[in-house]
């Protein structure tokens, strides 16, 4: 049932009736075009814009995350060949160090202290003594192996 403004309302726009006015297409005039849901809009490229920014950024981060695994499993991996490669050279310098400080200590308590500080680690293992490829290149060089060498030679005539 429509309204006739006449029998019940006084205003244009509501009807005290709760019924559709007669004249509904002047409702209409009045909406502006650019309020229209579906109608194309700067809002839109504002939206594919973002996202393509954020689809960039997550490719970005996700390339960049790739890079950097890429980079710590070669070095684990090169780094396990290193180990592999010098593990028997560290191995025979432990022994020949092993068997120095226990031949000194039977033979001199006081001598093997000295022993013991010279032979620490960071003297025996220390990078003057390795090639590019950190290969003793001449144990014979080796300075305080040498010297210890020696004094197990003159403790021990048959060494």
């Amino acid at each position: 049932m429509s309204c006739n403004k006449d029998d019940c309302c006084q205003s244009d726009s509501v009807c005290e009736r709760n019924e559709v006015p007669n004249d509904v297409e002047g409702i209409y005039e009045s909406v502006d075009a650019s309020d229209d849901v579906w109608g194309d809009s700067d809002g839109e490229d504002d939206i594919i814009t973002k996202n393509s920014s954020s689809t960039a950024e997550i490719k970005r981060v996700h390339t960049k995350q790739g890079y950097l695994d890429g980079l710590s499993n070669a070095k684990e991996s090169s780094l396990q060949q290193g180990f592999d490669d010098g593990y028997p050279k560290g191995g025979e310098l432990g022994i020949m160090v092993g068997r120095i400080l226990a031949t000194v200590l039977s033979y001199d308590t006081e001598l093997f202290l000295q022993c013991k500080q010279e032979l620490i680690i960071s003297k025996v293992l220390n990078k003057g003594y390795f090639n590019s490829n950190l290969d003793i290149e001449d144990l014979e060089a080796h300075e305080v192996l040498q010297k210890w060498l020696k004094i197990c030679s003159d403790l021990i005539p048959d060494l």
